[in-house]
């Protein structure tokens, strides 16, 4: 507890910890939070700025020179840690610019399919997703041969992955299952709440002695249920069932 303490006195010793600590979440996974906030701003503020364009053509153009631009920036952090061997934060988990190119294909998709243009009967759709899984393979293997330090989020490849699955999800007509319902409703819950539980559950590990591997399914086990309970208990909270 004392460490804790004196970890978290540490954190709001100077702005520049505390700047830190709000966008990392305290170096947990509660970054996301803090992501999310900063990158709905973005949105926000960025179909603001392209409702002032009247031209579609333009409005079009904006949106993939913001796209390049912000894949050309995000490409640029594990470069530049390779080259460097400092500047970490770049390519930490909790940095939000990691995230930046997700808005401008969320929005290039949308204009896309209010106008139905996600069409596979469209060969310009059609060579678009081939081109997306081009482009995919090429920046995977690229990460993987030339950075020292495989970043987790700051990846060109997962820009262009997310939005070939995007798409296919799109274009699928299947009917979401009832369990895949069920979890995505919960998936906030069980995103708050795992961090907690899994705190409690280390002892589980020892299972593993008596059959390998059973400790870390366990303890995904308890996290997973436990944390749909949680939910599912704390929406019954008025405050709260908006949220949850």
């Amino acid at each position: 507890m004392l460490r804790k303490t004196d970890k978290l006195i540490e954190e709001f010793s100077s702005g520049e910890n505390f700047i830190s600590f709000v966008i990392s979440g305290g170096s947990s996974a509660f970054y996301f939070f803090f992501s999310l906030l900063f990158l709905t701003a973005l949105a926000e503020g960025f179909r603001l700025a392209l409702s002032r364009i009247k031209s579609d053509l333009s409005k079009d153009r904006v949106r993939y020179f913001c796209l390049i631009n912000s894949c050309i920036l995000v490409f640029s952090f594990p470069v530049i840690v390779a080259m460097t061997g400092n500047h970490n934060w770049l390519t930490a988990i909790g940095n939000p610019l990691c995230f930046l190119s997700f808005i401008f294909t969320a929005s290039i998709s949308q204009q896309e399919f209010s106008k139905g243009g996600i069409n596979l009967s469209k060969k310009s759709f059609k060579l678009k997703l081939w081109t997306l899984a081009f482009l995919f393979l090429v920046f995977t293997l690229l990460e993987w041969i030339f950075y020292t330090k495989f970043p987790h989020y700051a990846r060109v490849s997962l820009v262009f992955g997310s939005w070939l699955l995007l798409y296919s999800a799109l274009l699928s007509t299947q009917k979401v299952p009832k369990l895949i319902r069920f979890l995505s409703g919960c998936s906030l819950g069980i995103y708050g709440f795992h961090v907690f539980i899994l705190d409690i559950t280390p002892s589980f590990e020892s299972f593993s002695e008596v059959l390998p591997g059973s400790g870390p399914l366990i303890r995904f086990a308890i996290g997973l249920f436990g944390s749909i309970a949680l939910t599912l208990i704390l929406r019954r909270v008025k405050i709260l069932k908006t949220v949850l």
